[in-house]
């Protein structure tokens, strides 16, 4: 799995260098973490969090992956014909997240993603994200200083 899946073709590489900074940065700071987005136009049959689901599991692994790279990956689905989002983490990185707090970050997508702005929605997405784990690292932190005590 890739980190961009651009197929419904709604970033132009100057958007996509905006973002995979962004990316950069939360890499930086959680390396085990890493980040897939993938633009789709999919039927109205089909369900986005399975198709997610599905492809989190069933996608081979790029020359130089393991297994514990998807564990802590996280996949951006977004249906653009649709106007759908759906997050589909690895087991290991979803321990690390919070489902209220990440559906608000989904929910902040919507608007810029609706206009048509998906350099904006995907760049919010992403700042939300970094955000979202340095909390998360903080509130282990707390706990392990908790025990310790």
């Amino acid at each position: 799995m890739q980190r961009w899946m651009d197929n419904a073709k709604v970033l132009d590489e100057i958007a996509k260098q905006e973002i995979d900074y962004l990316i950069n940065r939360l890499v930086k700071q959680f390396p085990q973490v890493s980040l897939s987005i993938c633009t789709v136009e999919l039927d109205d049959s089909i369900d986005l969090p399975e198709f997610g689901f599905w492809m989190m599991n069933a996608c081979p692994l790029k020359e130089g992956q393991q297994a514990k790279d998807r564990a802590w990956r996280i996949l951006l689905l977004v249906d653009v014909k649709r106007e759908m989002i759906s997050l589909t983490p690895g087991y290991s990185v979803e321990a690390f997240m919070n489902d209220a707090d990440w559906q608000d970050a989904l929910k902040m997508m919507i608007p810029d993603m609706i206009a048509g702005d998906y350099r904006a929605s995907l760049s919010g997405f992403v700042k939300d994200a970094i955000e979202l784990f340095r909390k998360s690292a903080q509130d282990v932190i707390v706990k392990l200083s908790q025990k310790e005590s």
